[in-house]
């Protein structure tokens, strides 16, 4: 599984199961950050992520995640990934994850509304301009660190409002390994409204 899964991913499902699992505490409720950046696209949306893995620069794995918008109103979003390996047979179409992330969910006692949606662990962040797909997005990018078997392991996140699903780049580094992990939006889908 790619590093930016569990710093980035993770997090954001954590919340999707948490608003499905608990939704009767009584706490403040908050946009979920995954439909406040999804509802400002068309349904059909579409984006694709390519991850690729290198250990001591040899490619290890590449597996692209497509995201289709396939639902939304002022209650929910619903989106589709499905997912394809290089070097295993094409994926069968009706194979996919599909998600359901509601408008509104409780934050906990003394849970950080500002940190909501945002990678944990943040050791550095920033703000940058990166070009990508002929258009420049406005970014905020998080660096943080973890430990692994094989020694430190440092991400960095670059996040924009204007993409659709938020993640526009991640890279993983695990110097000691020799091990990087670059996750990269390389295809956007925009159906044009009727």
């Amino acid at each position: 599984m790619p590093e930016f899964l569990s710093k980035t991913c993770i997090p954001l499902l954590a919340l999707v199961i948490l608003q499905n699992c608990f939704p009767r505490i009584a706490a403040d409720q908050i946009e979920h950050p995954a439909w406040v950046n999804w509802s400002k696209f068309p349904v059909g949306t579409r984006v694709t992520m390519r991850s690729v893995t290198k250990i001591k620069g040899m490619v290890s794995s590449t597996v692209e995640t497509t995201t289709v918008l396939m639902k939304k109103d002022d209650k929910a979003v619903v989106i589709r990934k499905s997912f394809a390996v290089a070097g295993e047979p094409k994926p069968n179409p009706d194979d996919f994850v599909e998600t359901t992330i509601k408008r509104y969910f409780p934050l906990l006692p003394g849970a950080d509304p500002s940190k909501v949606g945002k990678p944990a662990g943040i050791a550095e962040a920033g703000t940058e301009k990166f070009d990508l797909l002929g258009k420049t997005y406005e970014t905020e990018w998080y660096e943080s660190r973890a430990t692994t078997e094989a020694g430190p392991a440092t991400t960095r996140t670059w996040i924009s409002q204007e993409m659709p699903g938020q993640i526009v780049r991640s890279l993983t580094e695990v110097k000691a390994a020799g091990k990087s992990t670059v996750d990269e939006v390389i295809e956007i889908d925009l159906p044009v409204p009727n």
